[in-house]
This record gives C-alpha cells, sequence and structure tokens, in this order.
C-alpha cells in the first residue's frame, strides 16, 4: 500500500453514492493519502474475471451494490461471489437500501464469506470505517516507515530524471545550473573527487546526477530548486513548498529512518526517535498523519515544478537570470 487509496466500485448508477465517495475522499486526504476510484461497466463474468486476474491486486476495497438493475437475475451478490473467488483476502462492502438481514441472506445463499453489509444510507460511514480497518491493518507505525521511505524515493527519482533531462540539454540556463551543482558537488565530495571526475569525462553532468553515492538526495533537491528559480512562471506557492523540503520531508525522513520501538505504559508500540542533542520525538498516528499530508504537498509541488522546467527546456522560455544558491 502507498499513499493512494485505491477503491473498485461495482455499481450501475455511481452517481447515487457520489456523496459518499466524496466522504470517503475528504476522510483520507486528512490522514495523508489520496482516493482512486474505479467504476466497473461491464458486469460479464469474462471481464469481471479479467479484472480480478490484471488488476485485483490493486484494490484497497471493492464496493458492490446489491440491485444492479440487470437482466438475468443477475445481482451484486452474484458479482460479488465472481470477485471473492479471484480476490480472497481483499476487503469488500456489499451495499443496498434493502435491510441488512436481506443482504446477509443473499451473500449466504451464493456462498461470499468475508464480505462487510450497509445500508446505502449508512455507506459514508460504513466506507470510512472500512479504509480505516483497511489502512490499520496495511500501515503500523513501522510498516508507515517504509512506506514514506519509499515516497521519498520515487521524488528522489523524479528530481533524478528532471535533473538528467536538463544537464543533457544545451539550454545556457540549464547549463549554468550544472555549472554550479557542479562545483558544489565538488566541494561536498572531495574524498571522491576522482570519481566524479571520472563520471564528468564519461557523461558529464548528466551522468554524474545518476550515481546516488556521488550525487545525493539533498544535492539533488538543491539543484531542481536552483532550476526552480529560473523558470518563466513558477508558481509562488510551489517555490514556497520547495523551501521547506528540507525541514519537513528531509528532516522527518531522517527522524524516520532512525526510529526505534518502544511500548507505552498501555502496551501499544510507538516509535521514538532522537536527533543530536534535542528531545526525543514521538512518532505516533497524528506525527504519522501530518507527514504523510506533507509528503502529498511536496510530491504535488515537485511534479509540476519538474513539469514546468521540461517545458522550459523545450520551449526555451528558462527566465534569463543569474543562477543562484
Amino acid at each position: 500500500m502507498k499513499l493512494e487509496f485505491t477503491l473498485l466500485i461495482v455499481d450501475d448508477a455511481p452517481d447515487n453514492i457520489e456523496q459518499a465517495i466524496n466522504a470517503l475522499r475528504d476522510h483520507l486526504e486528512e490522514k495523508g493519502f489520496t482516493l482512486r476510484e474505479q467504476v466497473q461497466k461491464d458486469f460479464s463474468s469474462q471481464d469481471l474475471n479479467r479484472l480480478a486476474r490484471l488488476k485485483g491486486q490493486d484494490y484497497d476495497l471493492v464496493m458492490v451494490d446489491f440491485n444492479l438493475g440487470l437482466e438475468g437475475g443477475m445481482t451484486g451478490a452474484k458479482i460479488a461471489r465472481k470477485l471473492r473467488t479471484n480476490l480472497p483476502f481483499t476487503d469488500m462492502v456489499f451495499y443496498s437500501s434493502d435491510s441488512a438481514a436481506n443482504l446477509l441472506g443473499e451473500l449466504a445463499k451464493h456462498g461470499v464469506p468475508g464480505v462487510f453489509t450497509a445500508a446505502r444510507q449508512e455507506l459514508d460511514d460504513a466506507l470510512k470505517g472500512l479504509a480505516d480497518t483497511v489502512i490499520g491493518k496495511a500501515v503500523d507505525l513501522t510498516h508507515m516507515r517504509g512506506i514514506a521511505m519509499a515516497e521519498v524515493a520515487e521524488m528522489d527519482v523524479l528530481m533524478e530524471e528532471t535533473l538528467v533531462r536538463a544537464f543533457s540539454s544545451s539550454n545556457a540556463k540549464a547549463s549554468a545550473v550544472a555549472d554550479r551543482t557542479k562545483a558544489k558537488l565538488l566541494d561536498s565530495v572531495c574524498k571522491s573527487k576522482k570519481k566524479v571526475q571520472k563520471r564528468l569525462g564519461e557523461g558529464g553532468m548528466a551522468r554524474v546526477v545518476r550515481d546516488g553515492r556521488l550525487v545525493p538526495h539533498t544535492q539533488k533537491y538543491w539543484a531542481i530548486k536552483r532550476l526552480a528559480k529560473q523558470l518563466t512562471d513558477a508558481p509562488d506557492e510551489h517555490l514556497s513548498t520547495l523551501e521547506s523540503y528540507g525541514s519537513e520531508i528531509i528532516s522527518r525522513r531522517n527522524l524516520l529512518a532512525h526510529a526505534k520501538e518502544k511500548r507505552d505504559d498501555s502496551g501499544k508500540i510507538r516509535l521514538c526517535s532522537v536527533a543530536g542533542n534535542q528531545n526525543p520525538v514521538i512518532i505516533d498516528e497524528p506525527w504519522m498523519d501530518d507527514y504523510r499530508r506533507k509528503l502529498q504537498k511536496h510530491r504535488q509541488a515537485l511534479t509540476d515544478i519538474c513539469g514546468l522546467i521540461d517545458r522550459d527546456l523545450a520551449t526555451g522560455g528558462i527566465a534569463e537570470q543569474p543562477v543562484e544558491d
């Protein structure tokens, strides 16, 4: 599970549950996750089997309407059985305006195990509760550390690929940033100077930036920041977000990397991290919720900034400004 919660909707009239889906989206965003939903419109056995086989493992939750209004006696219970056969461990909710007893009876009649039921009028709360259950099973604090690390690693790759394109281009301003980054890099890795110069000889800064041992994550961040300052129309809010990347993302990532498990008086496991001479930082669920929200914010800003850099590299629109630190 990553910072995206995936939902499969099997409903012939998904507009009728839009309010519940929006409530789930808001709830997930508060916890630092985004919602990605897919509405299944083809209810044939062949398509359902293909869906479960090819994409089933991608879904965190499947929701199936009982009254689908289909011909031939095809009900949501029969579709739930087909999906459950292929997705034995995926959480699933079966909902309808019918009574809970009727829903449970239909599931039992068709032999569909391990499915939650919800009345349509209570679907908002049911979806939020199920989402919390799914997140809770997949994301304990220790596992969340791995998710956060992976998210930062993906941002590292995004920056690296943008820098490779920029430093491989003939754009004068990108070249100036490459020169400045090269100078900074050589200063900070004097012990590895021979390796850096070898990579420079092999393919210039575009070759160097691919070597994570020579160009750490923070150096890539500073280079992206220098390029962003040369953009013709970078959004101020994104530039402001970049300014806090070190404190909001890197510092917290480092806390997670060095955190240790501790049990409190109630026996609950928490992560505790100490940075330098600072007081211990308790990494609990509110801390993780806030960090996930910051990861989402920075990921979006970084994606947009890198897209603008690619655009200006293609059009030659990078502003004629001096390259600054």
